[in-house]
């Protein structure tokens, strides 16, 4: 911070202070009343969140595979070795349900959007069955 002696003309100018200005019409702020959540509603809450990170690692993992495939990545590579067989017992059950459109190594595998499609919506309907079975209403 520079110092300047008042007679120095190379001191900046001091900015004139504006008068603090209250507005009377606004009312005065409300206290914050915390909510208590019971313990059953918060387990209820981690248990969907558990549920969805699990469905969502799934998901990463299925897409993964999808555009492995897409971009005919080298099946003999040891990560897509991994990730095959991480996903093959998830998407076997849709193998034989339509053909996948192939073409010099790349493969659209529609199998595996079906797949990630249901694992999405069987996650979104336990989900929902959680919360219709033990959410509490407020009384």
């Amino acid at each position: 911070m520079t110092h300047y002696s008042p007679d120095d003309p190379a001191r900046p100018e001091e900015r004139p202070k504006r008068p603090v200005v209250q507005n009377v019409n606004v009312p005065p702020a409300e206290p914050h009343h915390h909510v208590p959540v019971p313990a059953d509603q918060f387990l209820l809450e981690r248990v969907v969140r558990l549920v969805y990170f699990g469905f969502g690692v799934l998901e990463a993992g299925l897409l993964l595979r999808f555009l492995l495939k897409l971009i005919g990545a080298n099946p003999g590579n040891p990560f897509a070795i991994l990730i095959y067989g991480l996903t093959e017992p998830f998407t076997f059950l849709f193998s034989t349900l339509v053909n996948n459109p192939a073409a010099g190594g790349f493969v659209v595998e529609v199998t595996t959007l079906i797949a990630m499609l249901f694992y999405w919506l069987l996650a979104w309907g336990i989900v929902l069955f959680l919360w219709l079975m033990f959410s509490r209403r407020p009384a």
